[in-house]
């Protein structure tokens, strides 16, 4: 099995990674660069901290929002494979890893409509060995009571019993 590349900017991971960069690090390492290299005042660091936070929080959640949108869109087409108003492949643009997982759930979901092929064939083939077995018992069983009756019956009177009503007269007697 070939390993995926979930490190890049386009995987949901590589953004994961990136989200938390900056939402968390990028931010506090330029406040601290600016206050250690630059001499500004308080109140510009704090307004240029407080624009930097806000961008780089707005910037993260968009990006969430965007692969949270992903996972919901693939959510919604599978849902709609299984309630069996849709039955083409799920195809979706997105992150690699739900490109992915949309792939590997069209191909499970090929092999059990192949599967599914494969059952209703063996159901008719079996049908159609019952229906066989079905004949010969019948057949084996006409035969059993024309070696029967033949010996006590002519051959002329077996036929016309057997053959009679589709063998009524000789059911009812082997009800009695």
């Amino acid at each position: 099995m070939i390993k995926p590349k979930y490190q890049n900017s386009k995987s949901f991971l590589g953004k994961t990674h990136l989200i938390l960069a900056l939402l968390g690090i990028i931010p506090f390492l330029l406040v601290t660069y600016l206050f250690v290299y630059e001499n500004i005042d308080l109140t510009d660091k704090v307004i240029l901290f407080s624009a930097l936070a806000l961008f780089s929080i707005l910037t993260g959640f968009s990006l969430m929002r965007r692969s949270a949108d992903q996972l919901v869109n693939l959510s919604r087409e599978t849902g709609m494979v299984e309630a069996g108003v849709k039955s083409e492949p799920v195809h979706i643009s997105a992150d690699q890893e739900i490109h992915d997982i949309a792939n590997h759930f069209n191909c499970v979901a090929s092999k059990l409509q192949d599967t599914q092929n494969d059952i209703k064939e063996q159901s008719i083939q079996l049908m159609l060995y019952a229906r066989d077995i079905s004949q010969s018992y019948i057949r084996t069983k006409e035969e059993e009571l024309r070696s029967r009756l033949s010996r006590y019956v002519g051959e002329h009177l077996v036929e016309k019993l057997i053959s009679s009503k589709n063998g009524v007269f000789l059911r009812m007697k082997e009800e009695m």
